[in-house]
């Protein structure tokens, strides 16, 4: 049988040389991986022999040579030896190294996908250079089905292709457009963000776990092995798998991140990709999940000041239904009076659902069809959410609860992404995405050319009229001061605390206000009963 010689290297970092007997040369470097080595260079031995390395017959014995002290003669010429394998190329020739990641998907497909080094344990090439945001553009459109099949449900060959997308790395960031399909489009805007099985309150432990591993020294590979084992969350279970993989591709974790962008927001993606390439990925997870516990808090805020007005609502159209709400009986009033057989027309339970539950779908289907019309459409033309968000902060009391609320979150966005070194053009740009109101976000990216020449970008947001004077003069004091991170952070501190009170004002109103409605169109049904009651008792005596 042929044998092999090799050099290779142990599990640490120990040279390693032997021979092993092997029919052709993949089962050669099979076999050294099986004996817990990685190899490096395998080549052909002449002879058959199982003792050792064997050297071709014309050569001579070194040591007799040197024993006898002569001089070894110049040896024969042989027939050259076979080219060394270069275990720093993918081997798509020798079919039984097929890609381990890929391996379930491929049985399915039958496509094989070769070796790459690094999956050989063999050395690894050098990284490219960082692509450019041009380059990210081009590289964008170039591959467009990597990105909109991850995390659906999806044939075998669409699995295959997006799971190669997300090794790939998928470009991300101001300036990249992702294209997707408009149905791609509604599921993101309209079904992900509710069913996709992750919720706000589930990305704070996520972060804060992932930051305690890789401050511990591990990883990032092994980081998120772990992560994916102490994570509840089935998908972001699936997403630390595919972060494991993306990363033993050679990627960053932030490719798969923005390949959900229903999860996780523009913030949180940048700022960990900021990180990936200044190694303070620890520092920076626990910035994310303070921002996540901060969104929690004020999301919880506005669900618990809102339970009050909703339940009321609920109540009255369970009471009234849509008989009261058009001036007659209330519904529950009719169920009553039916049941006791004092009504003309026959009104059962079905009749006071569809009064009570219908009216409510009635309601709701419209409004449900109004908001994806705008969100899919609507809102991506400039001037009509500018027109909506400027009526929206019009309104009184309501529309300044809107604006600190988004002052807020701008300047938490802005603190955060400023600590974690972005320039001043780039916080501006990312921080008016993230606020959620076109006016400050345009005012915003209005201020970016103002930081860039070298201005104060406090005086380009003053002039805009859209951020309160306490904002604009705590932003100034910390741009001078050089500690803008902790000046922000009190303007959100500021903004969130104001916002708390007046919301649960506003709320407390607000509900009040809907009760006395509810009172006044039950009064107004039982007012109008007892009148038609009197009116046929006293048309009885009359007629008597």
């Amino acid at each position: 049988m042929p044998q092999f010689t090799f050099n290779a290297t142990d599990r640490m970092g120990n040279a390693i040389q032997g021979t092993v007997n092997a029919t052709d040369e993949a089962l050669a470097v099979d076999q050294i991986q099986q004996m817990g080595y990685t190899p490096v260079q395998v080549r052909p031995l002449g002879g058959t022999g199982g003792g050792g390395p064997m050297l071709p017959a014309s050569a001579p014995d070194p040591a007799a040579a040197m024993a006898a002290g002569s001089v070894a003669a110049p040896p024969v010429a042989t027939a050259p030896r076979p080219a060394a394998i270069d275990l720093t190329q993918p081997v798509a020739e020798i079919p039984v190294t097929t890609n381990p990641l890929l391996a379930p998907l491929e049985k399915e497909t039958g496509e094989i996908t070769p070796l790459q080094p690094w999956q050989r344990g063999g050395p690894v090439a050098p990284p490219s250079a960082p692509q450019t945001m041009t380059q990210q553009s081009v590289s964008l459109n170039q591959t467009q089905a990597m990105s909109p099949t991850i995390g659906t449900r999806l044939s075998s060959v669409e699995r295959l292709e997006a799971l190669r997308g997300v090794q790939r790395g998928i470009p991300y960031g101001p300036g990249v457009e992702r294209k997707v399909s408009l149905f791609r489009r509604f599921q993101e805007t309209m079904i992900f963000p509710i069913f996709s099985g992750v919720v706000v309150k589930d990305l704070a432990p996520f972060y804060r776990q992932f930051a305690t591993l890789i401050n511990a020294g591990l990883p990032l590979h092994q980081a998120l092995v772990a992560l994916e084992s102490n994570t509840e969350n089935r998908k972001l279970k699936e997403i630390a798998r595919l972060g494991q993989q993306q990363v033993l591709a050679g990627g960053k974790f932030s490719d798969v991140m923005a390949a959900h962008p229903w999860i996780f927001q523009p913030m949180q993606i940048e700022l960990v990709r900021a990180a990936e390439q200044g190694g303070m990925l620890d520092r920076t997870l626990l910035q994310i999940a303070d921002y996540v516990e901060h969104e929690l808090e004020i999301r919880r805020l506005i669900s618990r000041e809102t339970l009050y007005p909703k339940f009321v609502i609920f109540v009255a159209i369970m009471i009234l239904g849509k008989p009261g709400f058009l001036g007659g009986m209330p519904a529950i009033a009719k169920l009553v009076v039916g049941s006791m057989g004092k009504l003309e027309e026959v009104y059962t339970g079905w009749n006071y659902l569809m009064d009570t539950v219908g009216l409510a779908l009635q309601m709701l289907v419209p409004i449900l069809a109004l908001v994806a019309l705008c969100r899919l459409f609507l809102f991506n033309i400039k001037p009509v959410r500018e027109g909506y968000d400027h009526v929206k902060m019009a309104i009184p009391v309501l529309g300044k609860l809107v604006r600190q609320f988004s002052i807020a979150k701008f300047a938490r966005t802005f603190a955060a992404l400023y600590r974690g070194g972005f320039s001043m053009s780039t916080a501006l740009q990312i921080s008016g995405d993230a606020c959620g109101n076109a006016v400050l976000r345009d005012a915003a990216h209005r201020a970016i050319p103002v930081a860039e020449n070298g201005g104060l970008v406090s005086e380009a947001l003053n002039r805009s009229g859209a951020f309160s004077p306490i904002a604009v003069d705590l932003f100034r004091t910390g741009e001078t001061s050089g500690n803008l991170d902790d000046m922000l952070d009190k303007v959100a501190d500021f903004h969130e605390n104001e916002a708390r009170s007046k919301s649960h004002m506003a709320a407390v109103a607000f509900g009040v206000l809907v009760f006395l409605v509810v009172a006044l169109l039950v009064g107004r049904a039982i007012i109008g009963q007892y009148m038609g009651y009197a009116s046929g008792i006293s048309s009885a005596a009359d007629g008597g």
